[in-house]
């Protein structure tokens, strides 16, 4: 995202978005988001709009209330 790499448990993902855990589990010579060297690339999205998605998906273990 912009040029940065965010590194995250791929679990939220899998969990939220059923393209996420589709693309996870396709068998794949080069999986993307596996790892540093096969990220998954974001073009259309800015990095902060990007924390304020992890913040979401990650809220328990940023310390916010599992309601908010």
């Amino acid at each position: 995202v912009e040029g940065k790499l965010f590194c995250v448990p791929r679990f939220q993902f899998e969990c939220s978005s059923e393209i996420f855990a589709d693309m996870f589990c396709l068998p794949s010579e080069n999986p993307k988001g596996q790892n540093k060297e096969h990220p998954i690339i974001l073009e259309k999205y800015k990095a902060d709009e990007f924390i304020c998605l992890l913040k979401v998906l990650y809220r328990e273990w940023h310390g916010l209330p599992a309601g908010i």
